[in-house]
Formats: structure tokens, sequence, C-alpha cells
């Protein structure tokens, strides 16, 4: 199944790439190797690839104990619905009032927000059907890959670089299968 669609391949990629960043033979991490398998073997269903992928990656950070902050500000602990800041230094998010001046914090609405707790908190078979929009996804996607990148210290990460260009590719084509032929 994955040889045969591009979009899984590099999903699958991804993921394969991830895991030989921050694993060590010698000390395997079975809920994290439990996850990959159970991931990619999900790719052969009709579960948005995306919501597959985020959902990893929100779901390792909580196994290796660098998941970010969603509940409330980071810096004041409040609580409050609405936009936010998610900072990938702090690691978490940042209310308006806490708001920092670091060029890479990214804006969170309350849906993009809820869409991070859901797929943290929820079993990967429930993620069908998520109901947000492709570019939400796309900049989670991107978001989390850079936290992953920075507290895992990943020097070499080509694979997500090659997902990018997909997403460009997409964005002005309209459909990946044009470019297979």
């Amino acid at each position: 199944y994955l040889r045969e669609d591009v979009l899984k391949n590099a999903y699958a990629t991804v993921i394969i790439d991830f895991i030989k960043n921050i694993m060590f033979e010698e000390s395997p991490d079975e809920k994290i190797y439990g996850l990959v398998i159970k991931t990619i073997d999900m790719l052969k269903y009709n579960y948005d690839v995306i919501d597959l992928l985020n959902a990893f990656m929100i779901k390792v950070t909580a196994f290796s104990g660098v998941q970010p902050i969603l509940d409330n500000c980071i810096i004041c602990g409040a609580n409050k619905k609405g936009a936010y800041r998610f900072s990938i230094d702090i690691g978490g998010i940042i209310c308006d009032n806490c708001k920092t001046d670091d060029y890479f914090d990214t804006y969170l609405n309350d849906i993009e927000i809820r869409y991070l707790k859901y797929l943290l908190y929820n079993k990967l078979e429930k993620i069908e059907g998520i109901k947000i929009d492709k570019s939400s996804k796309i900049k989670i996607r991107k978001l989390l890959s850079k936290y992953l990148i920075k507290n895992f210290d990943i020097k070499e990460f080509n694979s997500i670089k090659f997902l990018n260009y997909l997403d460009w590719i997409i964005e002005r084509i309209g459909t990946w299968r044009i470019i297979c032929y």
C-alpha cells in the first residue's frame, strides 16, 4: 500500500526518519516503537495522513518527556479560550499578556489548540474525520516538526523537507498524482 501512494510513502518516511534520529539501539522505547508500527499500519486505511503524522509527533513528545504545555499559558498559567502563540523555545502556548518578541512563535487559534489536544489525548483510531481545515493541519505539522527538531537536536531531517516540497507542488498543481506521470 505504501509503494502505490507517494504521499503515504512520504509520511511513512518522515516517521521512520524521525525515529532513526531520536532512538538508540541501546535504549529502545517500546511505547514509541509500538506507536511507529501502529501509525504506519494505519496508513493503509483511509485515515488522513496529516492527522496521523500530527498525532504521531505530539504523542512522541509525551512519551519522551518533552510534551508542550497546551492547557494554559506556560508563563502566567492563564487558561482562557481564544488565540495563543506557541513557543517552540519555551515549550508551549503563551497568552497575549505574556507574548514574547520571539520571531519563531506561531499563532494558534482555539480550534488549532483543541486539535492538538485531541490528537494528544485520544487513541490513533479515534482521529478519523476531524473537522479542521487542511491549511491548519499543515501548519500544525510544520510547527510540530520544528518542535521535534529543536527538542531532539535533530541535525538532518530531509524527509520533512521533501514533505514540505510536496505540499508546495500540491498547492500549485492541485494534486501530487500529476507529478507521477
